[in-house]
C-alpha cells in the first residue's frame, strides 16, 4: 500500500501532519479503509496525546523514522499481547482504536485478512465478524512457506471453524490465499 502512496486505501490519517481527528473520518472517492485494529509500531501518540503516523520519506526509511519517534518520547500504540479481553479495554480506551473497532463491527460486503491468526486473544475480532450480517466475503492470507499441503488444509479448517457462524449464513464465502501472492507481501 505504501508503495503506491496508498492509492485507493485510506486509514484515516490524511491531514497535513498525519494525525487521526476524530471528527473528520468521512471516506472520499471510493478508497478501501484499512483499519489497523491493535494500532502498529508507526502509529504513536505525542505529547499533546494527539495520535499521529508516521511514514517513510525519501529521505529516511520507516524504521529510521518509528527510531525517531521513540527517542522523542513519542509511545508506538501497538496492543500484542494479553487477553481478548485485555485488548478490548485498551481499544475502548484509546480514540482512533475504538473509532477504527467500531468501523470495523460495520464493514459492508467483503473483508480481507492479512497476517492475523484469529486465536482466542482475537476473540473481540471473531465475534465481530461472526456477528455481521452485512458481511459476505472474506479473504484470509495464509503462510505456506515450508508447510506441507495437510498443514495448510488443517489451518484453513481452522479458520473455518472460527468463523462458523459467519460460514453458516446463506451466501457467506471464505477464500484463503498464499500471503507471498499479495501486494503486501514483503519481498527482499
Amino acid at each position: 500500500m505504501s508503495q503506491n502512496d496508498f492509492e485507493n486505501f485510506t486509514d484515516y490519517f490524511w491531514n497535513d501532519n498525519l494525525y487521526f481527528d476524530q471528527f473528520n473520518t468521512e471516506i472520499w472517492n471510493g478508497r478501501i479503509p484499512v483499519h489497523y485494529l491493535h494500532g502498529a509500531l508507526f502509529i504513536f501518540s505525542d505529547e499533546d496525546l494527539e495520535i499521529r503516523k508516521t511514514r517513510k520519506t525519501e529521505d529516511s526509511s520507516l524504521l529510521d523514522d518509528i527510531t525517531n519517534s521513540i527517542n522523542l518520547n513519542r509511545i508506538p500504540m501497538f496492543i500484542s499481547e494479553g487477553t481478548s479481553l485485555k485488548k478490548l479495554n485498551k481499544i475502548k480506551n484509546n480514540s482512533y482504536l475504538n473509532f477504527v473497532f467500531n468501523e470495523f463491527h460495520n464493514i459492508q460486503i467483503g473483508l480481507t485478512i492479512y497476517g492475523q491468526s484469529l486465536d482466542s486473544s482475537d476473540a473481540h475480532i471473531l465475534e465481530a465478524i461472526n456477528k455481521n450480517n452485512e458481511l459476505y466475503h472474506i479473504a484470509i492470507s495464509i503462510y505456506t512457506n515450508g508447510k506441507t499441503e495437510a498443514e495448510i488444509t488443517n489451518e484453513t479448517r481452522e479458520f473455518r471453524i472460527k468463523l462458523a457462524e459467519f460460514n453458516s449464513r446463506r451466501g457467506t464465502t471464505i477464500e484463503f490465499f498464499d500471503y507471498s501472492s499479495s501486494p503486501f507481501a514483503y519481498v527482499n
